[in-house]
C-alpha cells in the first residue's frame, strides 16, 4: 500500500483524507489500523482496491498519521511491512480583538481604536466597519498589533467583520466596540445691564448639555 495525505499542511476546520492506493495484491474489503499523535484509529472496511481515501479531522497542531497494519478480507495483514508515516499540520483560525482608548471622549477629541491578535499567524488583513458609515475599512495588522487614530463627532460602533492571516486561514467575526463621544456643554447667559448699588440681580442660564454641570463665573469689579 502507497500512504500520502491530500494536503500537509491545512486551517482548522479545513478537510483533510489519508489517501492509500492497494495496489499491491490482497482481497478487498480491508480494514486499516492505523493512529494519529499515538492514538489508535480504525478506518474501513475499504471495499476497492486501488485509490481509497479515509477523511479525517485533525486537531491544531502537528498531527502524525501511522498506518500500523492492513488487514484484509482473508484475514492477511501486513503488519511487518512498515509504511511511511505522514504528518498534516493544522494552522489555527485567526482572531483579533478591539478597543477603544480612551472611552469616553468629548467632540473634537481623538481616540485610538487598538486591534490586538489573538489567534493565527501573523500579519494579518483585517475588514471593520463603523456606524453611520457605509465604507468597509481595511487594515494591515502586524504581530504587535495596529493602533488606528479616530475622532469621530458623534457616538459610534466599531464592528469587525472578517480577519485573513499570513496562512490565508480565514474567520468571520463579530466583536465590536462602542465609543462614546460627549457633546460639548454651552450656556446662554443673560442678566440686566444696569442697576443701582445695593440692588439684587438674577442672573439666568439655558445650558445647552446633558446635566449635571458645574457653571464657573467671574465678576469683573
Amino acid at each position: 500500500v502507497d500512504f500520502t495525505t491530500s494536503s500537509n499542511e491545512i486551517c482548522f476546520g479545513d478537510s483533510a483524507t489519508l489517501e492509500l492506493d492497494f495496489n499491491q495484491g490482497g482481497v478487498a474489503p480491508f480494514t486499516v489500523n492505523y493512529s494519529v499523535n499515538a492514538i489508535a484509529q480504525v478506518g474501513g472496511p475499504i471495499n476497492n482496491t486501488g485509490i481509497n481515501n479515509i477523511s479525517v479531522s485533525p486537531s491544531v497542531g502537528n498531527n502524525t498519521y501511522i498506518i500500523n497494519n492492513i488487514t484484509d478480507a482473508n484475514g492477511c495483514s501486513n503488519q511487518n511491512n512498515p509504511i511511511n508515516a505522514q504528518n498534516i499540520y493544522v494552522n489555527p483560525l485567526p482572531d483579533i480583538s478591539i478597543t477603544a482608548l480612551p472611552n469616553p471622549i468629548c467632540v473634537g477629541d481623538e481616540a485610538i481604536l487598538l486591534f490586538t491578535p489573538l489567534n493565527g499567524t501573523p500579519p494579518y488583513l483585517l475588514d471593520y466597519t463603523e456606524t453611520g458609515n457605509t465604507t468597509l475599512f481595511t487594515a494591515n495588522v502586524p504581530a504587535a498589533g495596529l493602533p488606528v487614530t479616530v475622532n469621530p463627532d458623534t457616538t459610534t460602533t466599531y464592528n469587525l467583520t472578517y480577519v485573513t492571516d499570513a496562512k490565508n486561514c480565514e474567520s468571520s467575526l463579530s466583536e465590536n466596540t462602542i465609543l462614546v463621544v460627549n457633546e460639548i456643554p454651552q450656556v446662554n447667559f443673560s442678566s440686566q445691564n444696569e442697576i443701582c448699588d445695593g440692588d439684587i440681580i438674577q442672573l439666568n442660564s439655558l445650558c445647552l448639555c446633558k446635566n449635571p454641570r458645574t457653571i464657573c463665573i467671574s465678576i469683573n469689579i
